[in-house]
């Protein structure tokens, strides 16, 4: 029999209809057991949701009249919507009148995709106690990021592997053997390094694989081995001597090729040690500490590290520094009502955890300052007040909108100008599907992106536009310039920041060209 679930909306939602169907395998039409299904009113967002019985039955009562869209999920299966045919495609909208039952609703479930293998050294043995990860590359300004997927699996004995539950897509295979404990008196020399499949420790040259709904991908790994490298290394103040206060405790995160590298070092007097490392270059990076002016600090380095080494690792210390500025309006603008606008400072290295510096709130005196890390930054704001964009950001009449600004460490900036303009470009447009009026296009999303490459980092100019029901979109305050636009289902999206996701894109997308104050449209069809 089937269970009810506790629904969402309020008793003064609650009416008399009801959907009545099966959640079955989308090969073979079995019923599927212990899936819940859900219903969402798509006007007053009235929820209800019940869990499958043994044949797969469901039955939804006490539903609102209305329109209503429905999904199943169950662990190990992608979700489905009814109405979708394929996983990911389009689904349809139920309607409901009063008293009314929908009978023999079916919805199909596609299990999700499997990644397995066997990872082995090259002598052809099976190891165990791999750990394999699926992972995505992203784009984060200039930086390289992999981003793990979970789950992830470990090696039996026999050196396979099975990862379960994997959404379509494409992804970075990797393994990463077991770090083996040190004992005193016994030098390690040689271990097998994390590797990327097929079988090299060089991002450059690994090969994604393609997952497919209920397919079974295979990626067996070769292990690459190495010299195991001690690098010793210190902190430096900035006077050049090591730094033995207050850095006692921290620990020190080191990676290579967007690996991060297992365990993390701990300071002790200015001086750490990492004691098995591979050949490779390797960033380092401290924990954030503050200094007695209340400035973040970090130290960084970096160093090729090869088994002839012997000089220390150096890492020095940057603190973040202040950038002044203030805000040039239209004299059109009423400041009646306070201005709503944030500002802050993104690095274009690596910081990792170190992430963006905090967004300041500039007030009606259109004055800010904002903190940012010394190197490479890209200055992002954020208008809140309807009917104004950002136009330009200047640094020493320097448009920098689009650009990077340079900090040095410690050293504070000023005359940062942020140019608003109550003028825009709109691109928008429908994405057209089959000729169904109850056929939901709300699961794709539009990605838009400069046609040249050079641009693809600047977040203000390659954006997502999310589909509504009525298969429409709307991109404001774009730039002025030459676009690409391609609708993709809504989950591939979140690869807008992976550069090969949008080289495939640009084959089949649609240009358009946007000057200043202008407006297009366009027309997808799925």
């Amino acid at each position: 029999m089937w269970q009810e679930a506790q629904d969402r909306g309020g008793e003064a939602l609650r009416g008399t209809s009801a959907v009545v169907g099966r959640v079955v395998a989308a090969t073979g039409g079995a019923g599927i057991n212990g899936a819940v299904v859900t219903a969402v009113e798509t006007t007053s967002g009235f929820t209800k949701s019940v869990t499958s019985d043994m044949y797969g039955a469901f039955r939804l009562e006490s539903l609102p009249s209305g329109r209503y869209v429905l999904a199943a999920t169950k662990q190990a299966y992608i979700v489905g919507r009814y109405g979708q045919h394929t996983p990911g495609g389009a689904r349809r909208a139920l309607t409901l009148a009063d008293q009314a039952t929908a009978s023999n609703v079916e919805i199909k479930l596609w299990k999700a995709g499997v990644v397995t293998g066997t990872i082995e050294t090259p002598l052809g043995e099976y190891l165990p106690d791999v750990t394999v990860n699926l992972m995505r590359l992203s784009m984060d300004g200039n930086v390289r990021r992999l981003l793990p997927i979970r789950p992830s699996a470990v090696t039996a004995d026999t050196g396979e592997y099975r990862i379960h539950s994997v959404e379509p897509g494409s992804y970075y295979v990797v393994a990463t053997p077991q770090s083996v404990p040190l004992r005193k008196g016994v030098k390690l020399s040689w271990g097998y390094r994390p590797t990327f499949y097929p079988g090299t420790a060089a991002l450059d040259f690994a090969q994604r694989v393609s997952v497919a709904a209920e397919g079974i991908t295979v990626a067996n790994v070769v292990l690459q081995t190495a010299q195991l490298i001690r690098a010793d290394g210190i902190l430096l103040d900035p006077r050049g001597s090591i730094q033995t206060a207050a850095t006692n405790g921290i620990r020190v995160h080191a990676g290579v090729d967007g690996l991060p590298v297992q365990p993390k070092a701990v300071v002790l007097d200015g001086r750490f040690s990492f004691p098995t490392l591979y050949e490779g270059a390797y960033t380092f990076r401290s924990d954030v500490l503050k200094d007695a002016a209340g400035r973040s600090v970090v130290f960084l380095g970096e160093a090729y590290i090869t088994g002839q080494d012997v000089t220390p690792v150096t890492m020095s210390a940057i603190r973040t520094g202040a950038i002044a500025g203030s805000v040039r309006v239209p004299r059109v603008l009423n400041l009646a009502e306070s201005l709503s606008v944030q500002i802050g400072a993104d690095p274009q290295f690596d910081t990792r955890s170190l992430g963006p510096s905090p967004s300041v709130k500039i007030d009606r005196s259109l004055k800010f300052k904002i903190v940012a890390w010394p190197g490479a930054n890209r200055i992002r704001a954020r208008v809140e007040n309807p009917g104004l964009y950002v136009k330009a950001i200047w640094l020493g009449g320097v448009d920098i909108t689009d650009e990077v600004v340079t900090i040095s460490d410690g050293v504070d900036l000023e005359g940062l100008e942020l140019e608003l303009t109550n003028i825009n470009q709109t691109l928008s447009g429908r994405v057209a599907s089959r000729a169904d009026s109850d056929e939901l296009v709300e699961d794709f999303a539009v990605v838009v992106f400069p046609v040249g490459r050079q641009l693809w980092g600047s977040p203000r100019r390659t954006v997502i536009a999310p589909v509504d029901q009525q298969g429409e979109f709307i991109v404001k305050s774009l730039p002025s310039g030459t676009y690409s636009v391609a609708m993709v289902p809504f989950s591939s999206a979140m690869n807008v920041r992976d550069p090969l996701f949008l080289e495939a894109l640009q084959n089949t997308a649609q240009v358009v060209t946007l000057s200043e104050g202008s407006s297009a449209k366009v027309l997808l069809r799925r």
